[in-house]
């Protein structure tokens, strides 16, 4: 299974709507149809290249925090960590509280453990918290905040159909 499903689909979104996405994680990438700038570089190229953004999607990193302190507008995709601890301005938050949550706020943070999930780990809930943020989520609050102002429709469904998405999807 391609565990980058969901950051596909926004990918594609973004595309869709006109937008050239770019990715700068130090971790490559499998995405398409992507300008890939993955891969270990200074901190002053990710500052420039953050500076030429319209604006950040990403999860609860240093990169989503670096891009808000050179003053762009950041979509924060992050279930662990409830959005009152990250920062306050310059960000729209996607989070789903009508599932497990948050474990970052209340529990001490195992950084060596990839599969960290301290309520739920080994059992059918382990990273509720990201499984349950979907691509369609994430596009409707870029609208709602008016980051993206004309929203060509764009076919969810043929993306979705037959996928089912487990925590052997999600790729943080």
């Amino acid at each position: 299974k391609d565990s980058n499903i969901g950051w596909q689909i926004i990918v594609d979104w973004l595309n869709e709507q006109g937008y050239k996405v770019m990715v700068i994680s130090k971790q490559k990438t499998n995405l398409k149809n992507i300008i890939d700038h993955t891969g270990n570089f200074p901190i002053e190229q990710r500052i420039n290249e953050l500076n030429h953004c319209e604006f950040f999607i990403g999860v609860g990193s240093g990169l989503s925090w670096l891009a808000w302190a050179v003053g762009k507008k950041v979509v924060m995709i992050s279930g662990f960590s409830n959005p009152i601890c990250e920062f306050q301005s310059n960000i729209i938050n996607v989070h789903n509280f009508n599932v497990c949550n948050g474990c970052f706020n209340k529990h001490i943070f195992d950084r060596g453990d990839w599969n960290w999930c301290p309520e739920h780990k080994n059992t059918d809930r382990q990273f509720e918290c990201s499984i349950n943020i979907t691509p369609k989520m994430i596009t409707e609050r870029i609208v709602s905040s008016k980051l993206i102002e004309k929203n060509i429709n764009f076919d969810f469904d043929k993306y979705t159909k037959n996928i089912i998405l487990n925590k052997d999807d999600i790729k943080i």
